[in-house]
């Protein structure tokens, strides 16, 4: 073999073998903690060495700013050293496979995180939940004989006031186990808030004591979203840190170890950070994982051994000191960080920025010339970073694995006809950045009139689709959906499991920067004309087929009875929606009982095969007691629409239609009460035009049946709801649970179909308003 490919053949081994092998133990510092009386000092010391680092590593990542990130990123991703071995993983068919979970098992594969007895591990900022997958695989692997149990958090994405850009949407395995999850008193499931840390400390300890087991493993993989300012990625995700660290601190048993992500670590609070956990764990190791994109900046602090020597009271000290007091400054000790320990902390620092530099750099040249010879290079490095991967951990393709969830096609309770069949949608709802990142900051410093100018109109088709009901709601049922939530109140809704993510994105941004109160007065009068036009539209049918009431025309026909109950409009409204309907609608055809106190309820329902409940509100009008304070209708009319639907549901006959006209869909409650009306009738439709409300109609047919404990269940929410003030701290969330209605997928699909085509409508009538003000201007 000629001596140039030797050399080559040895280049490229050491290459994958580095990548292998970056990460630094630091000595432990065996000193007892002294923080009775914890505090920050407003003096920042930076250190000269570190703060070199850092700038020079900024001017390299510098270099990327004018670069498309979509464009960066697959560039990247094929430049990976270790590209070959996530697929290589996921056709091994192991659970949840993404890059969270080769990172994670090449760790438990470097140190002995794992005990030798049966042990609880807490996960802290887990979604989508592949540290958990990896942790199970990895236990099953080694022939882990002992009990072992798991709980985790996350932001919830399945609470509305979590904005879309701090969530991950990723509900894979949440959805199949979500009572392993935890998202505090409040909802959101937010690890920084007031509170949080107490609820998750007692939450634990009721665990522990309920397995008869002690917490020995604790990950936290938190970060935030630093695309606007990734400079100071470090200094954004700080007060995470400390947070995730407090919390291991609270969960762990004397012995228990700590993974901990972080980013670069120049800063003083990193300093500090670094050297508190030295003296909590007897040992600390920062290491780069080789399948971690090595141009990232991400960096696994490994705290094995967790001395318990700090007090309980400290912990929450420190928590209100560094987390929720939120002031600038560094943490401060009784005594001067040893200079040893600070020079070990720049060598580790160096290792970390250079490597990273090294990467950006040589990802930077193939990006401009990008040979045939340099492809064939990087392939041989990539399948001997594979290779080196199979060896190091010993990873094996398991065909018996017990997984954490198993992905069963989900069963419906409804299908929708063959020729009525909706597009299918993503198993959850994406994120994507796009542009360069001088783009994205001109973006994010424009006034909101050049903002709008860089919205888009959005394709409409209206889904026109019939959801039939295969089964009723029965009390055998019960115990699988009766257990519902409450949570924080919130006054926009940022995100909606049941609607795409950047049509949510776009809504909110156009609800957050306009005057939408006076923008509904001005066009109300046209949105009621439209809305008794269509409600007209869809009765007058049933006007024709029905002859089945003891009511007589003047010319002596048998009309049906349409009930159309206008719900808490108060006695001074002029009822338009009912005016406007009555105007369209052909009389001659109809019975129409006008109701709007619901103390004669029952026996006009009775009576009735045909019932309009309108549960919308005319703009301006106000519920100060309302603990949702919102632009959003549907957060307002909350009280009146479970009211409304307890109310029917009690007294409607077999085979009467349903008419419902309400706001937008898109939270758990609305989409609970909606399908519970789904399955107590034999087929749901909507009927809708895109409008600045959100209003739609749903209109349910020939109702069946009243599952007794549905009944019930609803009737004592909607007492809980009407207790509910503005005061209110834990409001109800949910009707349903929102888990076991994920799990019905066809009604899923229905429900978001819909929801998008309202949204995507009312964003373009929203861009239509605002081209039209500046045509005036101009």
């Amino acid at each position: 073999m000629k001596l140039s490919n030797v050399l080559h053949k040895v280049r490229i081994q050491d290459s994958s073998n580095n990548a292998f092998n970056v990460y630094v133990s630091l000595k432990g510092v065996v000193l007892i903690l002294e923080l009775e009386d914890p505090v920050l000092t407003e003096k920042k010391v930076q250190d000269s060495e570190l703060l070199t680092l850092k700038d020079t590593l900024n001017e390299i990542k510098d270099k990327l700013s004018s670069k498309d990130i979509e464009e960066w990123h697959n560039h990247t991703t094929r430049c990976n050293l270790a590209a070959a071995i996530i697929p290589y993983v996921k056709d091994a068919g192991v659970e949840l496979c993404t890059q969270a979970w080769v990172k994670f098992y090449e760790l438990l594969n470097s140190f002995s995180l794992v005990p030798q007895n049966k042990f609880l591990s807490v996960h802290l900022c887990e979604a989508p939940g592949a540290f958990v997958t990896c942790l199970n695989y990895h236990l099953q692997n080694t022939k882990f004989r002992h009990m072992w149990d798991w709980r985790a958090t996350t932001l919830n994405p399945y609470y509305e006031g979590n904005s879309l850009d701090a969530t991950i949407p990723d509900d894979r395995l949440i959805r199949h186990t979500y009572s392993q999850w935890y998202f505090g008193r409040d909802g959101s499931g937010d690890i920084t808030c007031r509170g949080y840390l107490e609820d998750l400390h007692s939450y634990m300890s009721k665990v522990k004591q309920d397995q008869e087991m002690d917490i020995f493993l604790v990950t936290a993989d938190g970060s935030r979203d630093c695309q606007i300012n990734p400079a100071e990625q470090e200094a954004l995700v700080s007060r995470l840190h400390y947070c995730e660290l407090i919390a291991a601190c609270l969960l762990l048993a004397k012995g228990g170890n700590f993974v901990l992500k972080v980013f670069t670590l120049f800063e003083p609070a990193s300093v500090a950070l670094m050297f508190l956990l030295n003296l909590l764990f007897k040992e600390v190791h920062a290491k780069k994982p080789a399948t971690s994109k090595s141009g990232n900046s991400e960096v696994y602090l490994v705290c094995l051994n967790f001395r318990n020597n700090v007090k309980i009271e400290t912990l929450w000290k420190l928590l209100e000191v560094i987390v929720y007091d939120e002031k600038p400054g560094t943490l401060q000790f009784k005594h001067d960080i040893p200079s040893a320990f600070l020079q070990q902390h720049l060598k580790c620092c160096q290792l970390f920025s250079e490597w990273q530099a090294d990467t950006i750099e040589f990802n930077i040249s193939l990006y401009e010339n990008f040979s045939q010879k340099a492809e064939r290079e990087l392939e041989s490095k990539q399948k001997l970073a594979l290779d080196l991967f199979l060896k190091k951990t010993l990873f094996q393709a398991r065909h018996r694995t017990k997984r954490l969830s198993e992905y069963k096609r989900d069963k419906s309770s409804f299908y929708i006809p063959q020729n009525n069949q909706l597009q299918p949608l993503s198993k959850w709802p994406q994120k994507h950045l796009k542009g360069t990142f001088y783009l994205r900051q001109n973006l994010s410093s424009m006034s909101w009139e050049e903002r709008i100018q860089h919205l888009e109109h959005h394709d409409l088709m209206c889904p026109d689709k019939i959801l039939r009901n295969q089964e009723v709601f029965k009390d055998e049922e019960f115990d699988e959906w009766s257990d519902v939530e409450k949570g924080r109140p919130f006054s926009f809704i940022l995100n909606s499991r049941l609607c795409d993510t950047a049509l949510m994105s776009d809504m909110t941004m156009l609800v957050t920067n306009s005057d939408l109160s006076n923008m509904k007065k001005l066009g109300y009068q046209e949105h009621v004309n439209e809305v008794g036009q269509l409600l007209s539209e869809i009765i007058s049918p049933f006007g024709n087929s029905d002859r089945s009431s003891s009511f007589q025309s003047k010319k002596g026909e048998v009309c049906p009875t349409v009930v159309f109950w206008d719900v808490d409009q108060g006695t001074e409204s002029t009822f338009p929606i009912y005016q406007s309907f009555m105007n369209k609608v052909d009389s001659g055809h109809f019975n129409v009982q006008h109701v709007i106190d619901d103390k004669d309820l029952a026996a006009t329902l009775r009576s009735a095969r045909y019932i309009i409940v309108n549960v919308t509100r005319a703009p301006g009008k106000v519920d100060a007691k309302n603990p949702f304070q919102s632009d959003y209708e549907e957060l307002m009319i909350r009280k009146n629409v479970i009211f409304a639907v307890t109310q029917v549901l009690k007294h409607l006959k077999h085979g009467s239609q349903l008419i419902l006209l309400t706001a937008s869909s898109l939270t758990r409650m609305t989409a609970g009460l909606v399908y519970s009306l789904a399955r107590s009738f034999e087929s749901t439709s909507v009927k809708c035009h895109p409008n600045l409300w959100l209003h739609q109609m749903f209109v349910f047919t020939k109702f069946q049946h009243l599952c007794p404990a549905l009944g019930q269940h609803l009737r004592d929410l909607s007492d809980q709801l009407c207790s509910e003030t503005s005061t209110t701290s834990e409001c109800l969330l949910e009707v349903v649970s929102f888990a076991f209605i994920l799990n019905d997928r066809k009604y899923v699909q229905f429900l978001t179909s819909y929801n998008n085509y309202m949204v995507a409508g009312f964003i373009n009538l929203m861009l239509d308003y605002y081209k039209k003000m500046n045509q005036k201007v101009q």
